[in-house]
């Protein structure tokens, strides 16, 4: 897999040359202490964190509420740039990969056959790849960030929060256009905007966005930059209101990101005062695999950064990687309201073409050759009761994941045409269903009992190629199938649970405690499978 066959990669160069420093880390300064933008309370911001429209200040969970206007100010437009407003929340970049993090949990693994930790969620759509979450992020009305352990309303992957992106939607009774166009440092052009068609019983609206950057790191060996940004997106978002209670809204999307990702750095490790030294002792290395003959050092502890110009460094052998997706969505909701409760429908289908090939210290290159990801997610849920009153929800769940990837790591130097040291497939299914309830029960005019729950069901199954050491092979990939093939599944399932209970002494007061599980599927590697994760939190606020 490719997280495992990367820390091979990093090992051959302990022990020989170089070490590969994150080019995000040294691509820019660490950022100020993030501020939460101000928010005033005295109006009402509604939120559908609870599968519900309510005041913010009525939801007892910890979140950060941002609108369109901070998002617009703050200049985002992609997934790496939301922890500018959201402080809870870290992105890194690796590569053409997306990893992140609510208040510090997250999943530091691209793995096929590894999920996130936090649940990422566009109007209800489900995205769960690292690569995926790569998208423009355009013509959005607001972002909620749940913070802690989600797994009764938002299950599975939620252990450390959710992440929720609501788009604009259409005006159903008055035209109008919006748009910017921005233009910065770096070359940067943005042109953003939209326009709202109302009919009789509906409306369209048309959004997209152009974004073109150069890229933010030179590289004086190859007198080049690398950290560019192209992106193309548009949507179309239609709303339907034909009878009374019934809303109908249904979006298409595609998107396109041609990207020059940030080039590594290297460290000569033969350099005196670089190496691990005897036993692993030096500079911060510390060794791993103590059961297997020899010594094995990984840099844990290594502080080779501050020797770097995080702006100007010198590039790897191959020269500039690219960064190539091509994105289609298509989401839907169906709310109808028939009195006593409320019937919903929430779900989307994706479909993501990727073509990236990395180049990697000191003369290495991760050449990807297929790396197709299908996705579907489903809920219908049923809503009732009213405000201060028993308020109760329950539901069902579906998600399919579908990965399809070719990829090896080559090297042009060994042999006449250059070599594959290693070339593998990796083909994985996910699906995951599940049924949740969750019930408030005011016990006096103050206070309010709160407590659910969620069964998730998981399985996976995956199909890895392995070619092995391909000498003299040029940089293409094989036509005949892989001589060993390995066959792998996992079934696992859960119960999540939360119970709290909400002190309101006044409208403008809400005190809060729970409790709160979350759930994170297991998976498998070339080794094996591992276990689910699991964990659970305290929180009073």
């Amino acid at each position: 897999m490719r997280m495992m066959k990367r820390s091979n990669h990093m090992l051959w160069i302990a022990s020989c040359s170089a070490l590969a420093l994150a080019a995000p880390a040294l691509a820019q300064e660490a950022p100020a202490a993030q501020t939460a933008p101000d928010v005033e309370y005295s109006q009402e911001i509604i939120v559908t964190a609870q599968n519900r429209a309510e005041n913010v200040q009525d939801v007892p969970i910890a979140m950060d509420v941002v609108g369109a206007e901070a998002i617009r100010d703050a200049g985002v437009t992609d997934f790496p740039e939301i922890e500018r407003i959201a402080p809870a929340v870290n992105v890194t970049q690796d590569a053409n990969y997306t990893r992140v993090t609510v208040r510090g949990v997250g999943t530091n693994s691209n793995d096929e056959a590894q999920d996130q930790s936090i649940a990422i969620n566009i109007d209800g759509e489900y995205l769960n790849r690292p690569n995926i979450l790569n998208i423009s992020l355009f013509d959005i009305d607001r972002v909620e960030v749940l913070r802690g352990p989600q797994g009764t309303l938002y299950g599975r992957n939620a252990t450390g929060g959710a992440i929720n992106f609501i788009t604009r939607k259409p005006s159903t009774d008055k035209f109008g256009v919006n748009g910017t166009v921005t233009y910065g440092n770096y070359d940067l052009i943005n042109i953003e905007g939209g326009v709202d068609v109302p009919f009789g019983f509906g409306g369209l609206r048309l959004s997209g966005i152009y974004t073109d950057r150069d890229g933010y790191f030179y590289h004086p060996n190859l007198n080049a930059r690398s950290g560019t940004a192209h992106t193309v997106a548009g949507r179309a978002s239609l709303r339907l209101e034909p009878a009374d209670g019934l809303t109908i809204d249904v979006a298409g999307e595609y998107a396109e990101v041609d990207n020059i990702v940030p080039l590594f750095a290297s460290v000569n490790l033969n350099a005196p005062g670089n190496g691990p030294g005897p036993g692993c002792a030096l500079n911060g290395f510390v060794e791993i695999g103590p059961l297997t003959p020899g010594t094995q050092c990984i840099p844990k502890n290594t502080n080779f950064l501050s020797k770097v110009n995080r702006e100007s460094y010198d590039g790897p052998v191959p020269g500039l990687g690219s960064n190539k997706q091509r994105s289609t969505a298509i989401r839907g909701r169906i709310q109808y309201d028939f009195g006593p409760a409320t019937l919903t429908y929430s779900g989307g289908y994706r479909d993501t073409w990727q073509d990236a090939d990395m180049s990697l210290p000191v003369t290495y290159q991760f050449l990807e050759f297929s790396n197709n990801t299908e996705t579907q997610s489903h809920e219908l849920r049923l809503n009732g009761g009213e405000a201060g009153g028993i308020q109760w929800q329950g539901g069902v769940f579906y998600y399919n994941e579908k990965l399809d990837n070719v990829r090896g790591l080559f090297n042009r130097v060994i042999g006449p045409n250059g070599s594959f040291i290693n070339f593998f497939t990796r083909d994985t299914e996910a699906t995951s269903w599940a049924g949740f309830a969750q019930v408030d029960v005011p016990l006096s005019d103050t206070l309010t009992a709160v407590g659910g729950i969620r069964y998730t069901s998981d399985k996976r199954t995956g199909r890895f190629g392995n070619y092995g050491f391909r000498f003299n092979s040029g940089p293409v990939a094989p036509t005949t199938p892989p001589p060993q093939i390995l066959n792998f599944d996992t079934d696992n399932d859960k119960i999540t649970w939360l119970a709290g209970l909400n002190y309101k002494p006044n409208t403008d007061t809400l005190i809060y405690a729970k409790v709160a599980t979350g759930y994170k599927a297991g998976g498998f590697d070339s080794v094996g499978n591992y276990a689910p994760e699991t964990n659970t939190a305290y929180e009073a606020g």
